[in-house]
């Protein structure tokens, strides 16, 4: 119902290009970098790279073992130990080409 209500209020457009890139994470501590795959995906952010094979014809597509290239960012081992949470989700969405304003919720 509330997707129904969203399509004819015109409020689903977000929607759409987040589906078209879902994925499933790919270790069990990785929920911050499958979100984050999801969204560089669908806002269209360029990787700066090749996924897969720099030196083939491959797509310029975000991939979760992609975001830790850099010195100031956490290696995967550590996010495979110990996941990431907000900020370093925002961390690792601003060291990669991503304009980040992140809002915790309000308590309740």
């Amino acid at each position: 119902r509330m997707f129904s209500e969203a399509l004819r209020d015109g409020t689903a457009e977000p929607y759409f290009p987040l589906s078209e890139q879902y994925v499933t994470q790919q270790e069990i501590s990785f929920c911050a970098l499958g979100s984050l795959t999801m969204v560089m995906n669908a806002l269209g952010v360029d990787p700066r790279r090749r996924w897969r094979d720099e030196s083939g014809p491959g797509w310029r597509w975000w991939d979760d073992e992609m975001f830790t290239e850099g010195a100031c960012l956490p290696s995967l081992d550590d996010l495979r130990r110990e996941g990431a949470g907000l900020a370093e989700f925002a961390v690792l969405a601003a060291a990669n080409g991503a304009a980040v304003n992140s809002q915790h919720a309000e308590a309740s």
